[in-house]
């Protein structure tokens, strides 16, 4: 048994240092820079400094966003975190993900961005600290809306393409699994999943899972029972609304 072992318990013992909980450094995140909803017209995009702002962006990373491997990783750091809004430490970026509109991207410490997704952060986009996107995930801030078109006789294709955007935010430790959809104005809770393949159009609470198109509830749980059982409950629930949706099908 190790002195540490032997004095734990006794007064004023030293206690042995848990790795597990290293010190978290201070989160980078700052939604106060987030850019309200907005609606932006043909004229409003046609302005000349973010089309040569984006076309500079689309030819910068096409030389950096296919390099395979961690040696990729590395490199796209280095690049992009001159570029980001706010940028943490250990985040990487996978092969071929895209990002758009960089100057309005946020992503925090520890931060992973799986392989060909694609995150038009016009409307602003925040993926808080140890949140992860899995591949081909899409997160959209910016939708074009028809509906709003003063002439509607003009067809489809000759139509002003009207832009409404609205901001998403993915709070800390948080997964959204592989070939999801996050549209305008999301906020995804702390702790919380997104299944994969499910498509999110409203905010998901924290401690809590969601999945399908369109995204429904699977379950939701608790700060207290979150940490007393340090994540356990995310198998075993998950595992129970699998045997309830088997029973209710037998039934049907």
């Amino acid at each position: 048994m190790s002195e540490a072992q032997n004095v734990v318990g006794s007064p004023g013992a030293m206690v042995a240092p848990d790795r597990r909980r290293a010190k978290v450094p201070p989160s980078v995140i700052d939604e106060g820079l987030l850019p309200p909803p907005q609606i932006v017209d043909i004229e409003g995009r046609r302005a000349l400094r973010p089309l040569l702002s984006y076309e500079a962006w689309a030819w910068y990373q096409a030389f950096l966003y296919w390099i395979p491997g961690r040696v990729g990783w590395l490199i796209r750091r280095a690049a992009y975190r001159p570029f980001f809004q706010r940028a943490g430490k250990g985040w990487h970026v996978g092969e071929y993900a895209s990002i758009q509109r960089v100057s309005k991207f946020q992503i925090g410490h520890r931060c992973a961005v799986g392989r060909y997704c694609v995150i038009n952060a016009i409307g602003g986009v925040i993926l808080g600290d140890y949140s992860g996107l899995g591949p081909f995930t899409q997160l959209i801030t910016a939708t074009h809306n028809f509906r709003k078109v003063k002439d509607t006789d003009l067809p489809y294709g000759a139509q002003p393409r009207v832009l409404e955007m609205a901001p998403i935010v993915i709070e800390s430790n948080v997964w959204v699994g592989a070939n999801c959809v996050v549209l305008p104005g999301v906020r995804i809770g702390a702790n919380s999943i997104v299944a994969a393949g499910s498509v999110v159009f409203k905010d998901v609470p924290p401690y809590s899972m969601v999945g399908g198109s369109p995204a429904r509830l699977i379950w939701k749980s608790s700060k207290e029972e979150y940490e007393s059982r340090e994540g356990a409950f995310v198998l075993r629930s998950l595992v129970e609304h699998l045997q309830k949706k088997r029973e209710g099908a037998s039934e049907g």
